[in-house]
């Protein structure tokens, strides 16, 4: 059984193993998914705003009860703000599908819904 000190910390890491997978998958991503990563970790440093109030996880050494800071949030960022830089990193496909190469992979291709509103936000970068 896993300590209750040590879940946070499992499952934060836990989001790290897609990002190793996709740095190690798109070599050409991997300066914007470590950019985007190190721009989103401090995030991680609004706990304060959140502990106890809202959550309180149990962290290790009991840095969120006693700090309100924890190490684990930063992980949590971390992966997640590189997971985010690997799908802005790529261009659209004129055609109007995922980006290419992608077999649809990335949040931000033109066939999502974020990717449609960014064409209707920004009609100059359509077709790239």
């Amino acid at each position: 059984m896993i300590p209750d000190a040590h879940v946070w910390l499992i499952w934060s890491s836990a989001f790290l193993v897609p990002w190793v997978a996709l740095y190690l998958a798109y070599p050409r991503h991997r300066r914007v998914m470590v950019r985007a990563s190190l721009l989103t970790m401090p995030f991680g440093l609004t706990e304060p705003l959140f502990v106890p109030e809202y959550w309180n996880p149990p962290s290790l050494f009991g840095l969120a009860q006693r700090t309100g800071f924890d190490v684990e949030s930063l992980i949590f960022c971390f992966a997640i703000g590189g997971r985010s830089g690997r799908g802005a990193g790529q261009r659209a496909d004129p055609a109007g599908g995922s980006p290419a190469g992608s077999a649809g992979a990335a949040p931000l291709g033109a066939g999502s819904a974020i990717g449609k509103l960014h064409e209707a936000c920004h009609p100059l970068t359509q077709g790239e």
